[in-house]
């Protein structure tokens, strides 16, 4: 009896030993996946890059038709449809990759990786330079092909980390005064840093057609060229929720052509009001109302009526 038990014993624990020892099945990509994703990965990146970039026939190469982008500070991005637009927003740009981690199993495969981004900005001398991190997940197609089926990234840019009630308003005041004074700086890299790609600038408030924000950055250039030490100060800013609403006044010396009217060398300054509203730490919209009349009147600028006009004239006063 006690001879039987001890052969049981033996013959279970060869067993275990031997289904412990099996080789494990196949993990990891193939070289052959491996080498095909790298491919598209370049190509990918080559198309992006190229002069008068095709942004749908780029997208549609690189990512699946339900891919998703996440990106810092801004929402989704789902959809080839809604991918490329998202593309089309952006202002000239030159992107870089280098993939750090590639592995995967079956038909998903992940790519760690770093980014640099370079992005020219209208009217900028230099290109704006961008550098992150990210991670790719790669879904294999059924004809075979890899394609990216979520991108994530993150700038090393500083972003917004959740706050206290009441301490949203004193962020977007403080993001507020930051765009005012690199504007009177100078500084063009506001505009893709501090504004959404979607933002609308609408002069006068009323103006159903808001600018785009390379469109704003384009009108700032314009009037820098003519008042080359234009400022604009905040006078008085309220901030509630996600709006903002500023008093303004912005002004410089008239030395060079603006608007069709010769430098005068004469000083100029008006008022105006600008209300924005900020979302995730960015600013997406903006309606403003500014006294340009007033502006133009400080630098010579006469209206007349075509014809004498007298106000006492008992017609005018019914």
């Amino acid at each position: 009896m006690k001879g039987r038990f001890v052969w049981v014993f033996v013959v279970v624990f060869l067993g275990v030993l031997t289904s412990s020892c099996k080789t494990p099945g196949p993990t990891g990509l193939s070289d052959q996946d491996r080498a095909a994703i790298l491919k598209v990965s370049e190509d990918g990146i080559k198309l992006f890059n190229a002069p008068d970039t095709d942004f749908e026939a780029a997208v549609k190469f690189y990512y699946t038709e339900d891919a998703t982008t996440l990106s810092p500070n801004e929402p989704a991005v789902q959809g080839r449809a809604s991918q490329i637009a998202w593309y089309k927003a952006y202002p000239p740009f030159e992107l870089a990759e280098k993939i750090l981690e590639l592995d995967g199993r079956g038909d998903l495969a992940y790519a760690r990786l770093t980014y640099s981004l370079k992005v020219k900005m209208p009217g900028a001398e230099e290109p704006v330079v961008d550098t992150g991190k990210g991670m790719e997940i790669w879904k294999k197609q059924k004809d075979g092909s890899w394609k990216v089926s979520c991108d994530i990234f993150n700038s090393d840019l500083p972003i917004s980390t959740p706050v206290e009630t009441g301490a949203v308003e004193q962020q977007n005041e403080a993001l507020v005064r930051s765009v005012f004074d690199r504007l009177s700086k100078g500084d063009e890299t506001v505009y893709l840093q501090m504004y959404a790609p979607e933002y609308g600038w609408h002069l006068p408030a009323n103006n159903p057609k808001g600018m785009t924000r390379e469109e704003e950055a384009g009108f700032v250039k314009l009037l820098r060229a003519g008042f080359p030490d234009m400022r604009w100060d905040i006078k008085e800013m309220v901030a509630h929720g996600d709006m903002v609403v500023v008093r303004f006044t912005s002004g410089g010396t008239h030395t060079g052509e603006y608007q069709g009217l010769l430098p005068t060398g004469k000083k100029a300054e008006a008022s105006g009001i600008w209300m924005a509203r900020i979302s995730n730490g960015k600013i997406v919209e903006a309606r403003e109302d500014y006294d340009v009349l007033g502006m133009m009147t400080q630098l010579g600028m006469e209206l007349k009526p075509k014809e004498p006009v007298n106000l006492m004239e008992p017609t005018r006063l019914r």
